[in-house]
């Protein structure tokens, strides 16, 4: 399988990461999929959103923007070379920590 893993750097995504050694073929964007460049998409059977919370332990004020345009550009390379957009892996762990204080649908998730 070949995965594009954007976040690669973080706790999460350097563990998808190493799957490479699980015989996979990754393909890591960092820090930002602008500043990596989307072209690393190319090719990829899946890709993995595992970007998220900064060193400040809050979410980046653009980590929102910056998925829905990853999002929007892998549907656009995919369609065009394969027909299918193929699938979207998004990790987060928000809510972890303080699942009580989530929407009740999250709530239930985190306590699986």
């Amino acid at each position: 399988m070949n995965l594009a893993v954007i976040g690669a750097a973080g706790g999460v995504g350097r563990r998808v990461a190493a799957q490479a050694a699980a015989g996979h073929q990754v393909r890591a964007l960092v820090p930002t999929p602008e500043q990596a460049g989307m072209l690393a998409l190319h090719g990829a059977d899946t890709v993995v959103w595992a970007a998220g919370a900064g060193a400040s332990g809050h979410l980046q004020a653009n980590d929102g923007d910056a998925l829905i345009a990853a999002t929007a550009e892998l549907v656009r390379r995919r369609v065009r070379v394969s027909g299918s957009p193929g699938p979207l892996v998004v990790v987060s762990s928000m809510g972890l920590d303080r699942p009580e204080q989530m929407p009740p649908f999250l709530a239930a998730v985190l306590r699986v």
